[in-house]
C-alpha cells in the first residue's frame, strides 16, 4: 500500500559507511522505483504498537508521552539491529573460516 521495500538492502563498502548506511536506515527504506524514502511503516508500526498497549496498563499513564518515550527507544533499537544485520554475513565467514 506504501510502496515501501520493508527489507534491509545494502550494498555499502567500508565499514564507516556501512554503519551509516545501517544507522539512516533505520528511518528510511526504498520505494518501488529504488529510491530512499522514509521508513512510515516502521514507525508507524512503533508507534502505534506502543499507542495501542498504552491503552491496556493499568493506573493512568499520559499517553502521548507514554507513546513518544517506548517508540522512540524501539526506533532507537533498530539501529543496532541494522548495524548487526549489516555485518552478520561478515560475522559468519570468519566463524566459518575459523571452523575449517
Amino acid at each position: 500500500m506504501l510502496h515501501e521495500d520493508i527489507r534491509y538492502i545494502s550494498d555499502q563498502r567500508g565499514g564507516k559507511r556501512r554503519i551509516l548506511h545501517a544507522v539512516v536506515y533505520s528511518f528510511l527504506t526504498y520505494n518501488n522505483q529504488g529510491q530512499p524514502t522514509l521508513n512510515v511503516a516502521k514507525l508507524v508500526g512503533y508507534y502505534g504498537s506502543t499507542a495501542i498497549s498504552t491503552t491496556w496498563r493499568p493506573g493512568q499513564h499520559p499517553l502521548a508521552s507514554y507513546t513518544f518515550v517506548n517508540g522512540s527507544e524501539q526506533l532507537g533499537l533498530s539501529v543496532p539491529v541494522n548495524i548487526l544485520q549489516e555485518f552478520w554475513p561478515d560475522i559468519v565467514r570468519k566463524i566459518e573460516h575459523r571452523r575449517s
